[in-house]
């Protein structure tokens, strides 16, 4: 699915794709998810044919919009032509304060679905106040540790650009060993591919580890951390799951854990589907949650 253009302003685009919610009562309980994609991809990454977290959530009754980050599809704001992670997370929260006005009447709360770099952004948003009624953060492909072998292979690239790794490559970082996965899933990802900010590369890779303690503490409403057993960006250690669950210890219904038998794109594995069925049953969670406080 190409990205439509979701608000289309002369200062402000967002390009993605949303699905309206049903207007029974039985919406009622369900958020909004809001997916945000990682590095070189747009939303498509979570709207692929056969591994779409966009019409899984369809399917089960929630709003969802599948949005393109800053400097991704069409997405573009001035003043905001820098790809810094505090530009794309401001951007980021100004966009759903512009959409949520027509979801509200259906949806009771907005839930974060973010996948590596995306995840990042929404853990940054997260820990900010926002004029939208945030009730929970999911996120995959993202931990405190990065590894360490990869940190001359990310070195070479030129400090302010959009460069493409090659298809090749990019199956063996978001996917690993091929046993996890359907052979067939690198046909239907090629398409998703897109060149990647090497700013955001060096941010994830040099202050996240230092900044996101800080930032997981502070964040009010559960956060639900998976990340994949064979990624191979970051340390899936159990050390980490630890420090992890140590830091959102603060929040009744936060989790980390890891992923069996996948990849840094756990999206794309074969443990795909329950793993989506995990996160969405984490939004519900959060609803009910909110609900009781």
């Amino acid at each position: 699915m190409e990205s439509q253009r979701l608000i289309d302003e002369p200062s402000f685009v967002v390009s993605g794709r949303a699905i309206a919610p049903p207007s029974e009562t039985e919406s009622d309980r369900r958020p909004l998810i809001v997916a945000i994609h990682g590095g070189g991809f747009t939303h498509r990454y979570f709207d692929t044919p056969g591994y779409s977290l966009l019409e899984r959530a369809a399917a089960r009754g929630f709003g969802v919009i599948g949005i393109d980050r800053l400097g991704y599809g069409l997405s573009r704001a001035i003043g905001k032509e820098a790809q810094t992670f505090v530009n794309s997370r401001d951007w980021l929260s100004e966009a759903i304060d512009r959409l949520w006005p027509r979801y509200k009447d259906h949806c009771c709360g907005i839930v974060l679905i973010g996948h590596s770099i995306g995840g990042a952004l929404a853990i940054m948003v997260a820990a900010e106040a926002q004029n939208w009624p945030l009730a929970g953060v999911a996120v995959s492909g993202v931990a405190l540790v990065q590894n360490p072998a990869l940190n001359s292979y990310f070195n070479r690239f030129p400090a302010d650009a959009w460069i493409e790794t090659g298809a090749e490559n990019k199956d063996r970082l978001m996917l690993g060993k091929p046993e996890t996965f359907d052979a067939s899933v690198t046909d239907l990802l090629h398409p998703a591919y897109r060149p990647v900010s090497t700013r955001e590369l060096g941010e994830i890779y040099t202050t996240w580890s230092q900044t996101a303690p800080g930032l997981l503490k502070s964040i009010k409403v559960p956060v639900q951390f998976r990340l994949g057993e064979h990624d191979t960006l970051w340390v899936a250690s159990d050390e980490v799951v630890q420090e992890l669950s140590g830091l959102l210890s603060g929040v009744k219904g936060s989790s980390a854990a890891v992923v069996k038998d996948a990849g840094h794109a756990i999206d794309f594995h074969k443990v795909a589907a329950r793993f989506h069925d995990e996160q969405l049953d984490f939004a519900v969670n959060c609803i009910r949650a909110l609900a009781q406080a």
